[in-house]
């Protein structure tokens, strides 16, 4: 059964309700009612959970890299957490890059406007395991939202009660705990900061690229009425010149 469940995730979403209804009740005259009850109740996909399943299938290296930058901003991220930021603009910068990439890949196929909905599950993916391997089977059926910035436990970061604890030492422990403390929200600060400030870049480059492809589009279109024009004069000299030859002149 799990083939054909895949097979059902890989149908476009106005083909799937009808084909998911059938694998039930196939399952069911097999008697396996358990599995026909389960397969009933798999939900259909949107377009743009369908656009991103398709890339899972089409193209699954890219996907493992994303899952891969991911594991690596998360891996910077709790470094960060620890003091050292060093890893995190250059991680977050490549999850960035390859959730642009999939997002180009998937436009397409879920249709405009689809593009920020696109980006949020992917980042969801590229941050959140359970979702990384949804995306990873190609069986996402919804949008994804990121789990605030993928990083447990900042709202409030403890110290070790054996620190703050010890006689004699207190002040100074407390004083390096919120040293500590004041640096890790610095650093997921400065994290937050390059994600937003990477957000407003791909969509400033994305706006130019458009206005470009216009701009194209419009060079073409300009070209092609010169040309037209070129030849309907030439057409009519032609034409002038041949009457002129009839007349003898």
């Amino acid at each position: 059964m799990p083939d054909r469940v895949d097979q059902l995730y890989g149908l476009p979403p106005e083909q799937f309700t009808a084909a998911r209804n059938a694998l039930a009740k196939d399952l069911a005259k097999a008697g396996d009612r358990e599995a026909a009850a389960e397969v009933k109740k798999l939900v259909k996909p949107n377009k743009a959970a369908f656009a991103l399943n398709q890339i899972a299938r089409r193209q699954p290296g890219e996907v493992d890299l994303l899952l891969r930058t991911g594991e690596r901003l998360r891996e910077a991220q709790r470094l960060a957490l620890e003091g050292d930021a060093s890893q995190l603009r250059t991680a977050a910068r490549a999850e960035q890059d390859q959730v642009d990439r999939l997002v180009d890949a998937a436009a397409a196929l879920a249709g405009p406007g689809a593009e920020d909905r696109l980006r949020a599950t992917l980042r969801a993916a590229a941050i959140d395991p359970e979702a990384g391997a949804r995306l990873r089977q190609g069986r996402l059926v919804a949008d994804v939202e990121p789990a605030g910035f993928g990083l447990e436990g900042t709202a409030g970061i403890e110290v070790p009660a054996g620190e703050a604890g010890l006689e004699g030492e207190a002040g100074a422990s407390a004083a390096a705990a919120r040293e500590r403390e004041r640096a890790q929200r610095e650093a997921v600060r400065e994290a937050e900061h390059l994600r937003k400030q990477a957000d407003v870049e791909g969509n400033r480059a994305r706006r130019m690229q458009d206005e470009a492809n216009r701009l194209e589009r419009q060079a073409e279109e300009a070209r092609q009425k010169a040309e037209d024009a070129a030849a309907r004069a030439a057409d009519a000299f032609r034409k002038a010149e041949e009457a002129a030859a009839r007349a003898g002149l």
